[in-house]
């Protein structure tokens, strides 16, 4: 690890080799910085167990009203364990035309990029990490995105969490109140500011990603499944057009696409343009 200062919290290496390590922490209750997301919109998460207790502490450290709820931190696979699919009315509608079930249609979501999809939850979650909607149905919140890249432990911890202890973990991101998301290339800062909130820092030697431009890169798209259509809430670094293929009736309120269109091209070109000057240099020693 390349850095100078000593933390009050516990760094590990993100690698592999450290999976049983760090969900040993988990279960011992324990707040867990961890590296998450695809190489440029890779960013630091804050999981832990969906207890009470460290929804509690997640609250705290982001000065979140009590009333406000956490997130399911997100892969694919958690949605059967926290949500009641068969009763969530827009996903069903929307598997039925689609011919599908609906937690492969949280697959494909969930394939398409970053996002929160919000269900019916079941019974057993605590309180902070659960909503109540417009019907006072109990909702929960899953966010996230796929990723199957090597270097990624994050959903192999989490498939490994969920089937063999058979626990879930609420996230967010790591940040304080007030704060941007610490992006992967920022790891020294973030392990500075958060050292004395957190038990545990998982540390990406590596350093995989380019710093993004653009906030709007590391964010989810979260779309509404309990009623009868289903709905974007916020927007994302995902347009919402991206999920007609899966939710054809989705409702969202349209904004400047070209505008939205623009952003995103410019990321690419900037991205290209840097890259290739890099390159040059190097080239030229």
């Amino acid at each position: 690890m390349d850095t100078d200062f000593v933390s009050s919290a516990k760094v590990i290496n993100a690698h592999k080799d450290n999976i049983d390590e760090i969900i040993s922490h988990i279960l011992q209750n324990k707040l867990v910085v961890i590296p998450y997301g695809k190489k440029e919109r890779r960013v630091f998460a804050l999981v832990g167990l969906a207890n009470d207790g460290v929804v509690d502490r997640m609250k705290k450290i982001k000065s979140r009203e009590a009333s406000q709820g956490v997130a399911i931190s997100g892969i694919p696979d958690v949605a059967p364990f926290v949500a009641e699919l068969h009763k969530t009315k827009a996903l069903v509608n929307c598997a039925r035309l689609l011919k599908t079930t609906p937690v492969k249609l949280v697959h494909r979501a969930f394939n398409i990029g970053a996002v929160g999809l919000i269900l019916i939850a079941q019974d057993w979650l605590p309180k902070g990490a659960t909503m109540v909607n417009r019907e006072g149905e109990i909702t929960v919140l899953i966010a996230g995105e796929a990723s199957k890249e090597e270097y990624d432990i994050f959903p192999v911890l989490y498939r490994k969490l969920l089937t063999q202890y058979y626990k879930v973990m609420v996230g967010t991101s790591a940040n304080l109140h007030g704060e941007d998301t610490y992006h992967i290339l920022q790891q020294e800062e973030a392990l500075s500011k958060l050292r004395n909130h957190i038990d545990v820092f998982v540390y990406d030697n590596l350093k995989i990603g380019r710093f993004p431009f653009f906030k709007h890169f590391t964010s989810t798209t979260i779309i509404d499944l309990t009623g009868s259509k289903p709905e974007v809430v916020r927007w994302g670094n995902i347009h919402p057009n991206r999920f007609k293929a899966i939710f054809p009736d989705l409702i969202f309120e349209p904004k400047k696409l070209k505008a939205y269109q623009g952003r995103e091209k410019l990321y690419h070109v900037l991205l290209k343009n840097i890259s290739s000057r890099v390159q040059k240099i190097f080239q030229s020693r």
